[in-house]
């Protein structure tokens, strides 16, 4: 499984660079690799005077296991995050899962072209599925 992770880490580069929404005004989100472990994000949601950052998300390689690192800067106390374990993955695509987590419950990043990407945030309920999505066109 080592080589597995670290092969499928080492694919993720088609997540690096500014990325804007077509669908979310004004939101925006931001991924580097910073090191053999770790590719850091930024969600940014700025208006003509002011960018606030929502969450620094980090995808980051641990113990032979690929882990979506969620750090909302709204909803959690300083140094506090969720963890979604990569349930799923192809050369184009990430699926991550918590299900303790209350939303969402599944993260899904996929690659449409090099300059597209689409997000998709599942939580289960009982009242079904409840889904949203967005698009993001790469910017730098």
């Amino acid at each position: 499984m080592q080589n597995d992770s670290k092969k499928t880490f080492n694919n993720l580069h088609w997540l690096e660079g500014k990325w804007k929404s077509n669908d979310v005004t004004n939101y925006t989100e931001i991924w580097k690799r910073v090191n053999d472990t770790c590719y850091e994000g930024l969600s940014l949601n700025s208006d003509a005077s002011d960018s606030l950052v929502e969450e620094r998300p980090k995808i980051v390689m641990r113990h032979n296991s690929i882990l979506f690192v969620s750090e909302i800067e709204e909803q959690t106390v300083e140094g506090l995050t969720r963890d979604f374990a990569l349930k799923s993955s192809s050369p184009d695509s990430l699926v991550f899962t918590n299900n303790a987590a209350n939303y969402p419950n599944m993260i899904t990043y996929k690659k449409i072209s090099d300059t597209t990407l689409k997000v998709r945030m599942d939580r289960k309920s009982s009242d079904g599925l409840i889904q949203f999505e967005y698009t993001l066109q790469k910017i730098k």
